[in-house]
């Protein structure tokens, strides 16, 4: 059996970036670097099924928004199902994805021996930060941040034998068996966290010579940059409102405590 590699997009209202997403994926596929395209369908209430579709990917949908993990699981039953022996991993809102890099990603798990490979993700920076093709961009530094993964299919094998650590994990159920640092994958730090933890260090690759980028990680809509700046007026009256609940809570405490003291005792002067 051949070497069949298929691509897992998670999107929800995605429907203003996954054409680019899906228009870079079909040049690969023309060049039968890739050989499938699926879409899974977070619950979106926009047209991103239906561009999926009309590029030509399969598609699998949520009722409902359930979340990037339940994504990753969907499209691991589905890649698995379309006979992938090596599973991408992508946001929907590709801007630039080398060939370079793809090859790199399928030779790292097909051909070194890797269970997973993990690219370069750069965001769009609207201040300069690092340059690529003219544009600038943010270089994600936080390993467990860089979301564009490929894996081999075994990888993935104890998820398909319905492992319980791999489905609490990826289902943010916190069985009473796990310990406190798996509850903390499971929970506070997303899917990239979960698959760092479950997948073992010396089988995963960091390909930092190797960049993805992306649009930034915080935004709703084609203004993202106007959702970003409405973003950091949030996070600075979220900082405003601690600073000053802080500050009350000095005073009380102080207050309190001046009450527990004893008070001095005016002495009438003995006539």
């Amino acid at each position: 059996m051949g070497q069949k590699v298929v691509a897992v997009i998670a999107a929800h209202n995605e429907e203003v970036s996954i054409q680019d997403t899906l228009e870079i994926l079909n040049s690969f596929r023309q060049k039968r670097l890739l050989d499938e395209i699926v879409v899974v369908n977070d619950g979106s209430t926009d047209r991103t099924a239906e561009i999926a579709r009309r590029f030509g990917a399969v598609v699998a949908s949520h009722s409902r928004n359930q979340g990037k993990r339940a994504c990753f699981i969907t499209g691991a039953f589905k890649a698995r199902e379309l006979g992938a022996s090596t599973m991408f991993m992508l946001d929907a809102d590709i801007m630039e994805f080398p060939e370079q890099t793809f090859r790199k990603m399928v030779s790292s798990v097909t051909s070194e021996g890797k269970l997973m490979a993990i690219a370069q993700q750069f965001e769009e920076s609207p201040s300069p930060k690092e340059v690529l093709d003219g544009v600038s961009h943010y270089k994600v530094n936080n390993y467990h941040s860089n979301a564009q993964r490929a894996f081999s299919i075994s990888a993935l094998e104890p998820l398909f034998r319905n492992n319980k650590k791999w489905v609490s994990l990826l289902t943010s159920k916190a069985h009473k068996f796990l310990t406190r640092t798996e509850k903390a994958a499971g929970s506070k730090w997303g899917l990239e966290f979960a698959l760092d933890y479950l997948i073992p260090a010396g089988k995963a690759v960091f390909l930092q010579e190797f960049p993805v980028c992306t649009r930034p990680a915080f935004r709703k809509n084609s203004n993202h940059g106007m959702v970003q700046e409405q973003g950091r007026g949030i996070v600075k009256m979220k900082m405003a409102e601690r600073k000053n609940a802080a500050k009350k809570l000095w005073r009380l405490r102080a207050r309190k405590k001046f009450a527990k003291s004893p008070r001095h005792v005016v002495l009438k002067r003995p006539l």
